[in-house]
């Protein structure tokens, strides 16, 4: 029976909390098709357990309440539910000291979720999981985060993350674009003093990388291999007079990288271009 009026002002309503609904017993009318009830009513199995009509009981709880003691799945749902609100703060406090948006938030905590499901927690201390779930997030919406900025913020070694972010990303088939270069390279011109040029050597930068890209330079390389060069052969058009390590500081790359990849740059035609030319001419592709 429940206190709720129905549309014909019959107010004996019949709840049938098998199917969920509730139906007004004068003219047959469903009130709710999902009902949901505050309480927790409790029933006996035939193996002498205890179990919990009304809401949903995960497998996990459901092996505590076969047994004697039927409490112990409100314990353990009781322990998830405090993992998830923690996991949640943290999520939180990571994405705030570094500016991520509440859809970031959001996105990251699912992730959290189902690592949670799979048992991929395990073994990881936590900062390092939700700082793992956070990049993945920032991998597929193209922010201009990178791993070693969550590093710095719990600090982690960056092979522990790196190794946490790729086992998620592949036991929970999370499908992870490829960095694009040039959503890097403004945060890594303005660690390099340019000054009011900032944004001009930045643009210039950013085209190299497109010219990088039309020349088939990026196939198998490192996004920030590609940055550096990028923005060490940018830095020189604009009369900037900055070092290979310079660049490898900022980057945090090898100088074997970086001249690696300005090798392969020298050789194509937009390399013997000045800074007028490459403004102007519009190379074939």
């Amino acid at each position: 029976m429940s206190s709720k009026a129905c549309k014909c002002g019959g107010t004996e309503i019949d709840i049938d909390r098998a199917r969920g609904v509730s139906v007004c017993k004068k003219c047959a009318e469903v009130i709710e098709d999902t009902c949901i009830v505050n309480e927790a009513e409790l029933t006996e199995t035939s193996g002498g357990g205890i179990q919990v009509v009304g809401q949903w009981v995960s497998n996990d709880d459901l092996r505590g309440s076969s047994g004697g003691g039927g409490m112990m799945g409100f314990n353990a749902r009781e322990s998830r539910q405090i993992t998830l609100q923690k996991a949640r703060r943290g999520i939180m406090d990571i994405a705030g000291s570094m500016r991520m948006n509440q859809h970031c938030v959001e996105a990251a905590f699912k992730i959290y979720k189902m690592a949670l499901d799979r048992g991929l927690s395990r073994g990881n201390k936590a900062s390092h999981l939700l700082s793992a779930c956070l990049y993945i997030i920032c991998r597929t919406e193209g922010t201009q985060h990178i791993l070693l900025d969550f590093c710095d913020h719990v600090d982690a070694d960056i092979s522990i993350l790196a190794r946490i972010y790729l086992r998620l990303a592949r036991e929970l088939c999370i499908n992870v674009p490829h960095t694009d270069p040039s959503l890097l390279i403004p945060r890594y011109a303005a660690k390099l003093d340019f000054g009011d040029r900032t944004n001009a050597v930045s643009n210039t930068a950013l085209r190299i990388v497109q010219r990088m890209k039309r020349d088939w330079l990026n196939i198998g390389r490192r996004s920030s291999g590609l940055c550096g060069s990028a923005l060490l052969f940018a830095a020189r058009m604009h009369n900037f007079n900055r070092t290979i390590q310079q660049i490898v500081d900022v980057v945090k790359i090898s100088k074997a990288t970086i001249i690696r990849r300005l090798q392969e740059f020298e050789v194509t035609p937009t390399a013997q271009l000045n800074l007028q030319e490459f403004d102007t001419i519009e190379l074939e592709e």
